[in-house]
Formats: C-alpha cells, structure tokens, sequence
C-alpha cells in the first residue's frame, strides 16, 4: 500500500475517534539466587492500558519447594524501578500486592489463605498437580503476567506450569507498577508488550520505525481495514529494556 494511501486511511480513522497504541520489547534476564534479590524493570500500567510480560522460569536444582519459582510485585511509587536488586528503595515505593506462582500471594497486611479484605480480590483459577508443577518448573516452564487498569481498579492474571490466578485491588491511586522477581530460578526469555486506547490527534497519521525511519503500514497490519472502519488505529514501537 502506497504512503500517501495509508495516511488517507489513518486520517480518516483518526476523525472517528481513539487509537490503540501498542509498544512491544525485550527485558533483561534475572538470575533469583534468594529471596527479594533481583527484580524485572517494572512497567507502569497506565489507565486504559493493558500489559503482558512473558517469560521462561527454570528452578534451581536445589529447589524443592512450591514457592521456589517467579513471582510478581504490584506497587506504586514515583518511578519505575530500572531492574536489579532493591526494589523497595524507589522513591515513593508503596506494595500494594506481591503473588507467587504457586498460587499464593499478600498485601502488607493480609495473605490469600486468611483473606485480604475490602478492596481486594484473589481467585485460584487453575491449580495444577503440584508434583507435575515442579517437575515442570525444574525443566523451565513459560509463563506470563498480563496487568490491565481501568480507573482505580487493576487486575492481574498470572499463568505458569498450569497454575492461574487473578487479583483484582479497586481501590489504586497514583502511578501504579508491575515488576517480576523470583526465589532460586532465573527468568529468561524475557518480553514485554503494553496496549493502550488513547485520543489522538491529527498529527498521529503515521508510525515510523526507529531503524529505518520508512513509515510502517502498521495500521492495517494490525488490526486491518476492518477495524480501521472502526476508527482503531495501532501503533507500533521497538524498544529494549536491557540495562
């Protein structure tokens, strides 16, 4: 499809409403050694945004336990960390909710087993055979945290080695991150794609690639003529968390 055609197409989109803006890139591996000592760059989630971390989990051999596996943090803070150790000195850090991948998670003051009260909800979707769960583990199993915010109310939905879970916290204020971490495993392979629904303005009519500098027909490539005719328009960029 010719430029000036696309930029017809997208402009005529733009005038019927939002657009979705997609942003998709690599994250740098994290070894867990112990508790706590390292974590992911962490990804705000944005009102009306949705995001997806991917990832391979592999146990140490010396691991024997549920809980030796990911996990992931939701907090607040002033600004997102930028991965390693010492998550909990960003300024502003506020933990709202930290979830193992065997199903088992807490807020400051509550856990899952007792209930974490008004505000907050925790389901087990699906509980695997946990046996199999670290055989799984053992050999590395992919898995992957999908966050999403909608005013103040934010869900996250965990899926590693046939465990599931959803938390949902309606009561979020201010900035609000996603990082993940770990006990005695390293997250490789890691990935990270974020989607948001946004006004636009008539400038918005193209995408460019950072390498290139060509204009990317990512509209239609995307979401196709179909949901252009609905005014979506998707955006695409390449960036690298690697530190």
């Amino acid at each position: 499809m010719k430029k000036g055609i696309l930029a017809g197409i997208l402009s005529a989109a733009l005038v019927a409403g939002s657009a979705v803006t997609a942003f998709a890139g690599t994250v740098s591996d994290i070894d867990c050694t112990g508790w706590w000592v390292a974590h992911s760059e962490a990804a705000e989630i944005a009102d009306g945004a949705t995001v997806t971390y991917n990832f391979k989990s592999t146990t140490y051999a010396d691991a024997t336990a549920n809980w030796d596996g990911p996990i992931y943090v939701l907090y607040s803070a002033d600004a997102a960390f930028a991965g390693g150790a010492g998550i909990k000195e960003t300024a502003g850090y506020s933990e709202i909710f930290v979830c193992r991948g065997d199903l088992y998670g807490w807020t400051p003051s509550a856990n899952t087993n007792d209930g974490l009260g008004d505000g907050y909800s925790f389901v087990r979707d699906t509980e695997p055979d946990w046996d199999a769960f670290l055989t799984t583990e053992k050999a590395g199993a992919e898995g992957t945290v999908t966050a999403s915010r909608d005013g103040s109310t934010v869900t996250v939905v965990m899926d590693f080695a046939g465990a599931k879970s959803t938390f949902t916290y309606t009561a979020a204020s201010g900035t609000v991150y996603l990082s993940l971490g770990g006990e005695l495993c390293t997250l490789t392979d890691m990935s990270y794609t974020s989607t948001s629904a946004a006004d636009t303005t008539a400038d918005d009519t193209t995408a460019t690639d950072s390498t290139s500098g060509d204009a990317l027909p990512f509209a239609v490539a995307a979401l196709g003529l179909s949901a252009l005719a609905a005014g979506a328009v998707v955006a695409t960029k390449k960036f690298s968390f690697e530190r």
